[in-house]
């Protein structure tokens, strides 16, 4: 989990049942989540992958608009995109390997940390 704000994050979690039940159960409790905190499925690659992202203004743009303006109003126009993967993986007869990786704020990583298998 770590500190907050935007940081790197892998996990990996084994579940006891197959890949399309894993994935689907990703969908149910995920997706949802991941919704509520903005982000977007980008790449749903059923069942093997799905891919979110979130496009953010950083906390400097403020500082610029203020500090440069009028110029510094550009820099609204700027965002950072943030991208986090989720694969499955069979990793034997009804078990499957969940691995979440990516960019995200402490909310997102503490949820992806809790899914456990």
């Amino acid at each position: 989990m770590g500190l907050p704000g935007l940081r790197r994050f892998h996990y990996v979690d084994v579940f006891e049942s197959d890949r399309r039940a894993t994935f689907t159960r990703a969908l149910e409790h995920i997706v949802p989540a991941m919704v509520r905190y903005g982000y977007d499925i980008v790449q749903r690659d059923e069942p093997r992958m799905l891919a979110f992202e979130i496009r953010e203004r950083p906390a400097w743009v403020p500082l610029v608009c203020i500090f440069g303006f009028p110029i510094g109003l550009l820099a609204l126009t700027y965002k950072d995109t943030q991208r986090i993967v989720v694969t499955f993986d069979e990793v034997g007869p009804d078990r499957t390997r969940m691995t979440s990786a990516g960019l995200a704020r402490r909310p997102v990583r503490k949820a992806f940390a809790g899914l456990g298998g």
